[in-house]
């Protein structure tokens, strides 16, 4: 990949993630559960700190089942090629039952540097 795209796609992780912890830093109670159910704020930071670091265990070729090419050829029809539905590799992965703010939020700041890494990798 073009070693311009490669840095812009970083520094858009870097703002969308910074963001994204000032927003759960932000939220009131973000370890209270919807009354619907389903997950807590701090929940959803440490599921997305996870997926993270899988997506970056991926790109990076660290992840078993996974290679990277070594050699990347730009293919503007790539996206044309993609089928309306794919499977997706990354797993179902759930949050433990309990999750403070701040543990979400040093899980998120964890992921960082990995994904980084991988995407400029």
């Amino acid at each position: 990949m073009n070693p311009d795209r490669m840095g812009a796609a970083a520094v858009s992780f870097k703002r969308a993630l910074d963001g994204f912890i000032a927003d759960l830093g932000a939220i009131d109670q973000p370890e209270r559960a919807p009354q619907d159910g389903g997950w807590t704020a701090a929940q959803i930071g440490w599921h997305v700190a996870e997926t993270n670091f899988h997506v970056a265990g991926l790109l990076s070729g660290r992840t078993p089942g996974t290679k990277p090419s070594g050699v990347f050829a730009e293919d503007p029809l790539a996206f044309s090629k993609i089928p309306a539905r794919v499977p997706t590799p990354i797993p179902d992965i759930p949050p433990p039952a309990t999750v403070t703010r701040s543990e979400a939020i040093a899980r998120l700041r964890a992921s960082e540097a990995p994904t980084v890494e991988a995407i400029e990798s």
